[in-house]
């Protein structure tokens, strides 16, 4: 499957979450609420909080117009929170939309 990167941001890591994040993790992202979707992670090794990441996104024509810069999409491993991104490039034209009020 052959992944682009539709969007960065920046890495905020859960303190409950204890392991290691780094490139090439594929965990699920809630892009809209109740809407999670499978990914891929570009990052340096390992992962600290405030630095940059990138996401690919599986399927993003079943989400359109669902980031804008600031929005914050939370990152998990199974059922458990790994962390927050807040968007900062959507290199996806058909992700790109407003802030919802």
């Amino acid at each position: 499957m052959n992944l682009k990167n539709e969007f960065n941001g920046i890495w905020q890591k859960k303190p409950e979450y204890s392991r290691t994040v780094f490139s090439g993790m594929r965990p699920t992202f809630e892009i809209i609420e109740n809407y999670l979707t499978s990914g891929k992670i570009e990052c340096n090794d390992p992962l600290n909080d405030g630095e940059l990441i990138s996401v690919q996104l599986v399927s993003p024509e079943h989400y359109p117009n669902s980031l804008w810069p600031g929005k914050r999409i939370e990152a998990f491993a199974g059922s458990k929170q790994m962390g927050t991104i807040t968007v900062k490039e959507i290199f996806n034209p058909l992700l790109e939309g407003k802030k919802k009020i």
